[in-house]
């Protein structure tokens, strides 16, 4: 950065101001390229910390503590930084929402509630018995899905599979 100003002004003055011993403004350009030096500096540090729940944008309904830390220390979440232990309290949340899906033996039960004779059984038997968890999973984007297989198609399928019955 140095040599860049001593170039510069070189060029401007036609004087070699820092390889000077008696130029005017010497102590001055010193004084500027030291300034400089402390700004940048300044600048890599700010670049480095992030504000847990706050650096990247806001998350609505995450909420960091706010604590400043180096980025290295912080894990992202979509565009925003959180320090390890909200991160790591994130993730617990998350473990404990996630609902698991019907097990074969719930589906079945369900459709016993619903035909009590197996030999009334039919696809869609399977398939209404399964539906009685839509509510339920109505958010879920892999629940249901129109044009293409979904988990209710596997489901039912496990299910058709477990009865011994032929799978298309």
């Amino acid at each position: 950065m140095q040599e860049l100003f001593t170039t510069e002004l070189f060029e401007y003055f036609g004087y070699d101001i820092v390889g000077s011993d008696s130029h005017p403004l010497k102590s001055a350009f010193e004084l500027y390229v030291k300034m400089k030096r402390e700004e940048e500096e300044e600048e890599e540090e700010d670049d480095e910390i992030h504000i847990c729940g706050k650096t990247g944008g806001v998350i609505e309904g995450l909420n960091g503590c706010g604590k400043k830390e180096h980025y290295e220390d912080t894990c992202m979440i979509e565009n925003t930084s959180f320090c390890i232990e909200c991160y790591e309290k994130y993730e617990a949340k998350e473990e404990e929402e996630e609902e698991e899906y019907p097990t074969i033996e719930e589906i079945l039960s369900k459709m016993k509630e619903l035909k009590e004779d197996e030999n009334e059984w039919d696809d869609d038997t399977i398939y209404d018995a399964i539906c009685e968890w839509d509510d339920k999973f109505a958010d879920d984007p892999d629940w249901f899905d129109e044009e293409d297989t979904d988990v209710k198609d596997r489901l039912r399928d496990d299910v058709a599979v477990h009865l011994g019955w032929d799978v298309k």
